[in-house]
This record gives C-alpha cells, sequence and structure tokens, in this order.
C-alpha cells in the first residue's frame, strides 16, 4: 500500500471513529421518548415505603436476616440481582447476596397464589456474588478479584457447577441468549469490559 493511500485510509477511520463518539454520546446523552403504559400515576407510599400505582399492591415477601414466611429459612442479607423461574403453576425467584466473603444465593417457591411454598439456598457461602441466569438455570457471578460464574439450579435439586471458561475476572452480570447460544458477562470495572462467550459445544 502506498504511503498516500494508508494516510488517507487512516485519516478516514479517524473521521469515522470521531463521528462515531458523536453519535454515541448525543445517543446517551438524549432522554428517552415518555410513552403511555398500562398504569395509572403513582399514588402515595403504602404502609411499606412503596408508591405503587392504582390497582397494584405491594407486600415483603422476605425480610434479610428473618425466616421468609412459613419457612424456618433466613432470608440471606444484601438481597441483590434476581430472577423469576417457571414451576409448574407457581414460580421460583432467586436473588443473590453481595455479603463479603459470604455471598452466595437463595430461592423463594411459590405457589400459583403467590403464597410462599419454600425458601432454602441454592449456592453456600461463597465470595460476593452478582447476577442474571440463562436457560432455566441461575448464572451467579463473584464481584471480586479473580471471581468466578457458577451455574445453579433455581430448585435446588442440583449442586452448583463452576464455570471457570468464562474467565476469572470481577464479574458483574451475565445473561445468556439462547438463540445464538452466547452467554454476555460484563466486568466491574470503572473500565471494565464487555465479553461474549460462545462455547464449542
Amino acid at each position: 500500500m502506498h504511503r498516500r493511500r494508508l494516510l488517507q485510509a487512516g485519516l478516514a477511520g479517524f473521521r469515522a471513529a470521531a463521528f462515531a463518539g458523536v453519535l454515541w454520546q448525543r445517543m446517551f446523552a438524549t432522554a428517552a421518548p415518555s410513552v403511555e403504559g398500562p398504569y395509572d400515576a403513582l399514588r402515595s407510599a403504602d404502609a411499606n415505603g412503596v408508591d405503587p400505582p392504582a390497582g397494584v399492591t405491594s407486600r415483603i415477601v422476605a425480610r434479610s436476616g428473618h425466616p421468609a414466611p412459613g419457612t424456618g429459612y433466613d432470608w440471606h442479607r444484601a438481597p441483590d440481582g434476581g430472577a423469576c423461574f417457571a414451576d409448574g403453576a407457581g414460580w421460583i425467584y432467586v436473588s443473590n447476596s453481595e455479603v463479603p466473603a459470604v455471598g452466595g444465593a437463595s430461592a423463594v417457591r411459590f405457589a400459583a397464589d403467590g403464597s410462599v411454598v419454600a425458601a432454602y439456598r441454592i449456592l453456600g457461602r461463597d465470595r460476593r456474588q452478582l447476577r442474571r441466569g440463562p436457560l432455566g438455570t441461575w448464572l451467579s457471578c463473584q464481584g471480586v478479584s479473580h471471581g468466578r460464574v457458577f451455574e445453579t439450579d433455581p430448585h435446588g435439586r442440583r449442586p452448583a457447577r463452576e464455570h471457570l471458561a468464562m474467565g476469572r475476572l470481577k464479574h458483574e452480570a451475565a445473561t445468556c441468549d439462547p438463540d445464538r447460544r452466547v452467554v454476555y458477562l460484563t466486568e466491574g470495572e470503572e473500565d471494565g469490559c464487555f465479553y461474549s462467550f460462545a462455547p464449542d459445544v
């Protein structure tokens, strides 16, 4: 390649990068448009301190350090990311704990009427856990230096499975795209990266 062509290509690339930066900046600086939703305006706080719209009620399902209703299981402290999973006519809610040096993840099983059926731990004492889940399982990520990713069973039937191939770093979150068979991972650092993990199998 001639030097002139190389310089022209470099200048074109620089312009494209600068222009793209302006587009990204504008995109993030622009407020999202207001859209009509299915709910009315928020009401004043209810007895739980929640400001629900008309027709919506709140209840406290579990409180850190206290047994989940109808169970002997003390709900973990510092609950963080969570997700729901179908369980017959009911569902299971999974939550991570962000307590340093303890962490882990717990689950609450609900009947179809919303009553609590059970509560239990699905990932034992472990370093600070962060979030997200793929195909019917929960990916619990350690948000510490050289952290790991564990795949857990919301039903608590199978032991947690460590996925070292997803890297040892300060994980923030992971989520799965089942159509593309890719797990996306973010790093919990100020200058952290966004990764995609595509297994060969």
